[in-house]
């Protein structure tokens, strides 16, 4: 018993600082509004305009921004055959990232410290990639990350945990479709393109 006690105790330990609060306002009019305390979407907002009326930075302070910390990401999509095409989306102090091969990863934005890894696994052969392997970000919605993955798949994870909540096959790795886009979450809904003319399979 005293080493279980000891083994828990250390697994403890190992665990990542809490997240914060989560914000539970995901509300259409929230996301359509130019960002201000956040970047909630791929492109900012869901006009995808990628523009916020924040102004503590201008073009007289803009020279003095510089580095505060750097996160390696243990080597997630390091390798010549993978792209970071990402933007991270960010809410409550929480950066929200994927690479190349699919693995997403939250980052304390106070210290770049990982909170969590959500690993994909993706086989070394996927026959509906053709010329790169590429990720183009995710999608937050009140308690979950949606992230599609080169194999077809839609992920929604939990966004305390990283821990998948559920996983569809949402087309056929067989007919050569693929999900490379940052999906959009709106109302309840996830929705998410389909990539594939590298193949030869119509994209929709």
């Amino acid at each position: 018993m005293r080493a279980l006690a000891a083994t828990l105790a250390a697994l403890a330990a190992a665990l990542p600082t809490q997240l914060p609060a989560q914000s539970r306002d995901f509300s259409a009019e929230r996301l359509v509004a130019p960002p201000t305390d956040s970047w909630p979407t791929n492109g900012g907002n869901l006009y995808n305009q990628r523009y916020s009326p924040l102004s503590e930075i201008d073009a007289g302070n803009v020279a003095q921004l510089k580095g505060v910390w750097r996160t390696r990401l243990r080597g997630s999509g390091a390798a010549p055959q993978y792209s970071g095409e990402a933007q991270p989306v960010v809410q409550d102090g929480v950066a929200y990232i994927s690479t190349g091969a699919n693995d997403v990863f939250a980052l304390s934005i106070d210290s770049g410290e990982i909170l969590w890894q959500y690993t994909a696994n993706l086989p070394a052969e996927l026959p509906s990639v053709c010329c790169g392997w590429n990720n183009r970000g995710v999608a937050l919605s009140e308690d979950k990350v949606f992230m599609g993955r080169l194999d077809g798949k839609l992920v929604a994870l939990d966004r305390k945990t990283g821990v998948p909540v559920w996983t569809i096959q949402a087309e056929t790795l067989e007919e050569n479709f693929s999900i490379t886009p940052a999906p959009v979450y709106y109302d309840g809904l996830v929705i998410t393109g389909f990539a594939g003319a590298d193949r030869g399979t119509r994209s929709r």
